[in-house]
């Protein structure tokens, strides 16, 4: 489960416009040899006791920042690479730090509540949706790094001495059993344009990297600059390829995919420039139908939705980006450019970018889906959203940080407060007072609501009314800030601690779940909440939070991306992918 990007941002002296995050060093560029307290952008993941190391002993504390420190935002110092650590985190002795480095300025009144107001592709010219997903690869890559050497160093998580994760005298539970593993070596053998799986396969930046088509999973691969040139379909039941397709030899590949109807959709790039639309059956990659599309000249994302795509092009340059919706037939029903809209900016930013380039360019960075009832979609790109009715082609676009959509409606941190949005982008009502807890990158859920007083409620989201306190959040503690992740009948909230379960629709909390390590993942698997707690699954009743087994975790050195697809859980990043057989 990602987290919204008030986590990315870089330190900056000024007043962060949008409120998406205050007193972050920027992420250091590939390859640095010293990374500081890093942006959290991917889920992270328990050390592997197969991993060399650094030696937090030899570490220095980083300088005071200039701006005071807020509490989930406490700096780790990463020591410097070279020196080898035992498995299990650090020496004797070594002890992370449980705060801001001496002479920071103390955190101020409300840690949650926002303030107002590589190198060129051999085949081409890298385009602006490329250079934007090759600074994700490049940043997903930096932080499955990083997440290693701080859960080292963080031992479980919150600076506490008792960092094992068994006491002693009780027995470890047996390792999660491995289903099957798939390497991007293996996988991707005889593709020489192909160096990792891709972190999703339609181009957003927030999507799942490995796609539920219904009998398959579609996995894309590509090369550094995030062009695809490999989509592959693969057995869950045994990881097994069921086919593939490099759309002769493609220049670049995008795909979305829809379970209900084993429908896979694709624009490639052919030598020319050209692209190509191409309809395909999910269990056996046949093509159902395929059509050029003379109106495409770039593809950054795309979303299958209804009976057609929304495509969205490259910035050309910011704001301008063509948006469109092809039938399933190619047919375009609309077409537009995003500049001619009003608000068009906020859907267009570069700090990502800042911290892998010296020429930085604008594009729609972070960019995430929302489906709505009636055929309307919610495009998120941070500070901003495009609601989308794909049947008249009308488009509104305004500020909303932490998009959460849920029902026949979405909700959006403001200025002055919590807002509930209807279909047409209106205003329904505001809570005052209030933000919202980071949403996940993918699904729906209710909205929770978090306090100046770090306390967690849920919305009545007919009235704006907060229910009574679900949980109150420690803020020294939860450094990060409290994320939510959910379907259509549960809303679960997480802190580095506790979960707390919210049936839909409900202002109550139905349990409280407490870890004895810190919570590194959450994820939703069947009737399950599995949870990643410091190298340990523990798997839960979604309806009462009862702990319904607990599984050591094997480590394959996959990746770093826990996802959960209908019954079944899958590890996935750069290097391949993993599922495993839950009790």
């Amino acid at each position: 489960m990602s987290r919204d990007d008030r986590r990315f941002r870089p330190a900056s002296d000024d007043d962060d416009e949008y409120a998406v995050g205050d007193d972050y060093a920027p992420a250091p560029p590939p390859g640095s040899a010293d990374p500081t307290d890093p942006p959290r952008a991917t889920p992270p993941v328990s050390p592997s006791p197969e991993r060399e190391l650094p030696d937090p002993a030899a570490a220095t504390e980083p300088a005071a920042p200039a701006t005071p420190a807020l509490p989930y935002a406490t700096p780790i110092p990463i020591p410097p690479p070279g020196a080898a650590t035992p498995p299990g985190g650090p020496p004797s002795g070594a002890t992370p730090p449980a705060g801001p480095p001496s002479g920071a300025a103390p955190p101020g009144p409300s840690p949650y509540i926002p303030s107002p107001a590589g190198g060129p592709s051999p085949t081409r010219k890298r385009t602006s949706a490329q250079v934007g997903c090759a600074v994700a690869v490049a940043f997903f890559a930096l932080m499955a790094v990083i997440v290693i050497v701080i859960g080292a160093i963080a031992g479980n998580g919150d600076g506490d001495d008792d960092a094992a994760a068994t006491p002693p005298g009780v027995d470890s539970p047996p390792d999660l059993d491995v289903a099957w593993i798939r390497y991007t070596d293996d996988i991707a053998a005889g593709v020489p344009a192909v160096s990792n799986l891709l972190p999703t396969t339609d181009g957003s930046f927030g999507g799942d990297a490995v796609l539920d088509a219904g009998s398959t999973w579609l996995i894309r691969f590509g090369n550094s600059a995030g062009e695809g040139r490999l989509l592959v379909a693969v057995d869950p039941a045994t990881g097994e390829t069921a086919w593939e397709t490099t759309f002769d030899d493609a220049l670049d590949i995008v795909c979305d995919a829809r379970a209900a109807d084993a429908t896979v959709i694709c624009l490639s790039e052919g030598a020319d420039g050209a692209y190509t639309g191409h309809v395909l059956d999910a269990a056996t990659g046949t093509a159902r139908t395929s059509w050029p599309a003379p109106g495409v000249t770039s593809v950054a994302l795309i979303h299958l939705t209804g009976d057609g795509v929304i495509v969205v092009g490259d910035a050309d340059p910011a704001p301008h980006a063509r948006l469109a919706f092809l039938g399933l037939d190619g047919v375009e029903r609309w077409s537009l450019d995003v500049a001619d809209l009003e608000n068009a900016d906020l859907l267009f930013d570069d700090f990502l970018a800042q911290d892998f380039s010296d020429e930085p360019t604008l594009t729609m960075e972070r960019t995430r889906w929302r489906d709505l009832p009636e055929g309307h979609v919610l495009l998120w790109s941070t500070p901003g959203v495009a609601l989308i009715d794909t049947a008249s082609g009308a488009v509104v676009v305004h500020e909303c940080l932490r998009a959460t959509a849920q029902g026949e409606a979405y909700y959006c941190v403001a200025d002055d407060g919590v807002q509930r949005r209807g279909l047409d982008g209106s205003v329904v009502w505001t809570t005052p007072g209030v933000d919202l807890a980071f949403p996940a990158d993918v699904g729906h859920h209710d909205p929770i609501a978090i306090n100046d007083q770090a306390q967690l409620f849920a919305f009545d989201t007919e009235t704006g009314t907060l229910g009574d306190v679900l949980y109150d959040v420690d803020p020294a503690t939860d450094w990060l800030g409290p994320s939510a992740l959910g379907n259509e009948e549960w809303t679960v909230v997480e802190t580095p601690r506790t979960l707390v379960g919210v049936a839909t629709g409900s202002t109550t909390a139905a349990w409280t779940y407490d870890a004895t390590d810190r919570i590194w993942d959450t994820v939703l698997v069947g009737d399950a909440v599995v949870v990643d707690t410091s190298g340990t699954f523990v798997g839960l009743d979604a309806a009462t939070g009862d702990v319904l087994w607990e599984r050591g975790r094997s480590y394959d050195n996959t990746g770093y991306n826990v996802q959960g697809i209908g019954d079944d859980l899958v590890l996935s990043g750069l290097d391949g992918l993993t599922a495993y057989d839950l009790p």
